[in-house]
């Protein structure tokens, strides 16, 4: 089985089972955006999809605004008519949604004196 990125939706998952997550636009009117203007994202949720936004923002951006304490503010809006909205139980007003993010420490230990199989114990 092949794992590939999809180019619409940026998920990496098994081609041949996937299928992207609702569509949502999303935009920032603390920064002049319009719904007009609005990018679509993707999640099985609206917090869902503003998630995955907020971190490939930060990662692009390269100066991780959102996890060093800027929170965000933006609208998004379900793409899709109204009655698969709430077949789906999703809004079909737009939501305003806060994000924040959170810088998470991360460990990493190695070993400097590994054991070699051909040599035994290192001395």
């Amino acid at each position: 089985m092949s794992w590939d990125l999809c180019r619409k939706c940026g998920r990496y998952e098994p081609s041949a089972s996937h299928h992207c997550p609702p569509a949502w636009k999303l935009w920032r009117p603390e920064h002049g955006g319009t719904e007009e203007d609005a990018i679509t994202v993707y999640g099985y949720s609206a917090e869902a999809a503003v998630e995955a936004w907020a971190e490939r923002d930060d990662r692009d951006s390269a100066d991780y605004s959102i996890v060093g304490g800027n929170n965000a503010t933006v609208h998004v809006r379900f793409v899709g008519d109204q009655d698969r909205a709430r077949a789906l139980c999703f809004p079909t007003e737009e939501m305003v949604l806060e994000v924040v993010g959170e810088s998470v420490p991360s460990y990493t230990a190695r070993c400097q004196n590994p054991k070699r199989r051909d040599a035994g114990e290192p001395k």
